[in-house]
């Protein structure tokens, strides 16, 4: 019989002193912001992929997106002195073309847009807003061409059960996940594998990339993870902190980075680069696509769609964009320069601001058209990463 896991919960805060990372510290702050991160041992990540059966995947809850006491309407590049007191220039980091697994052959979908509010193209450039509200502005949502084509092969769902304890009911849940930059690695929002009220990191995570009603086996399944890693204390429980990276085993099931002589997730899935903003107000305006699985009858979150639409600064560390909640799911990545199917070497689909992720779905307004989510500044996101850079990963 399937149990639930034995999980080994291991919380590390991590200080500039101890790494000699510049862990940024901010005059508002009580203490200095907390990282950290639960090991989840070789046993228990074996006890997490036999949890998973085919009927536990489809009856799992997609995870709530967090309801925010926010207005709906956009405040115009508001910056919180204390996190974005330089401003600096946005720094870009490409992704990588996956190596292996299925041939990036362009498929016509047969899907009609979700809840399109207009039918004019989208286009993947810097777009002017003159909508006072956010979720004014055009939005296109509809079905991916092709769930194996990279850049959508590089997004997928984590699956995981929350414990009893937690301020979010227990039970078993999924939040989207997307290869970042590395290797190994997956980024998702903070509250899909800890729950900051309690300190409970969640259980039984397996990430299954370009999941299609179930897991695709052109991409190994699902693949084991070794570690999981956020921002855990300090003044840390806003959005814009809502960020955590996952550290995934080797295809084989163990090793990481290929030291179990199998690929690494990224040989099957490429990986998307990431935009590291400057300020939040250098979102003002931007043309996004965010990627995930709705859930409307008879999707049931199991089939991944976009929505094309324009980010903008909300206040400090914080973006919106255009969104149907209940269309993308929890924790999507936001990416600029969406690029598929694109030349087998890569050449003109890993550079020039292409295939970047910007943000990822995090929370909800008392609009329903409006999405928020962690601006990618250096102080929430990129330290969070120096950070998790230093977990072993043989």
């Amino acid at each position: 019989m399937r149990g639930h896991m034995t999980h080994t919960k291991r919380i590390c805060t991590i200080t500039a002193s101890v790494l000699g990372l510049a862990v940024v510290a901010f005059s508002q702050d009580n203490n200095l912001p907390a990282s950290g991160g639960s090991q989840i041992k070789a046993s228990d990540q074996s006890v997490a992929q036999n949890y998973w059966s085919n009927d536990r995947l489809a009856n799992s809850t997609s995870m709530p997106l967090p309801k925010l006491d926010l207005p709906a309407e956009v405040t115009d590049n508001i910056e919180s002195p204390t996190k974005s007191s330089t401003k600096i220039a946005p720094r870009i980091f490409p992704g990588t073309r996956p190596t292996i697994g299925p041939k990036d052959v362009p498929q016509q979908s047969t899907s009609v847009p979700v809840k399109s509010q207009s039918t004019t193209q989208a286009t993947d450039q810097p777009h002017a807003a003159s909508a006072s509200l956010i979720s004014d502005i055009p939005y296109n949502g509809y079905q991916v061409p092709n769930v194996n084509m990279y850049p959508y092969s590089a997004v997928g769902k984590l699956f995981f059960t929350i414990p009893p304890g937690a301020s979010v009911p227990a039970g078993d849940y999924s939040c989207v996940a997307t290869v970042f930059y590395d290797s190994h690695t997956v980024i998702t929002a903070r509250h899909c594998i800890f729950d900051f009220a309690t300190k409970i990191f969640y259980t039984n995570f397996v990430f299954f990339p370009a999941y299609e009603n179930g897991p695709n086996p052109a991409f190994n399944n699902g693949w084991n993870v070794r570690y999981v890693f956020t921002w855990v204390g300090g003044a840390t429980s806003t959005l814009d902190y809502d960020v955590a990276f996952v550290q995934l085993a080797d295809a084989a099931g163990f090793g990481c980075n290929g030291s179990s002589g199998t690929p690494p997730i990224w040989s099957y899935t490429g990986s998307l680069g990431v935009w590291i903003f400057g300020a939040a107000s250098q979102y003002n305006t931007i043309m996004e696509n965010a990627l995930g699985y709705p859930g409307l009858n008879p999707l049931n979150y199991s089939i991944m769609y976009q929505d094309t639409a324009v980010s903008s600064a909300y206040a400090g560390g914080i973006v919106q964009m255009a969104n149907p909640v209940d269309v993308i799911a929890d924790a999507g990545p936001w990416i600029v320069g969406l690029n598929p199917g694109a030349a087998d070497d890569g050449g003109n689909n890993t550079v020039n601001a292409s295939n970047l992720v910007t943000g990822l779905s995090a929370g909800r307004g008392s609009s329903p058209l409006t999405m928020y989510g962690p601006a990618f500044l250096t102080y929430n996101v990129w330290n969070l990463y120096a950070s998790y850079t230093q977990v072993p990963c043989f």
